[in-house]
């Protein structure tokens, strides 16, 4: 078995995790984004007056 073959697979399933990593990550950022922009445009609950 080569052994420069594994080593150059090892990157490309590092970067595809990564990806995925990222993608997950982004999705719960604008997921909680997204509820963060209803609570503010409904006023909050109320718990703050200013």
């Amino acid at each position: 078995m080569n052994p420069q073959g594994s080593l150059v697979t090892l990157p490309s399933f590092k970067r595809s995790t990564m990806l995925f990593t990222l993608g997950w990550a982004s999705l719960a950022a604008v997921f909680s984004f997204s509820i963060a922009m209803v609570v503010w445009g409904r006023n909050g609950d109320g718990s703050i007056n200013f």
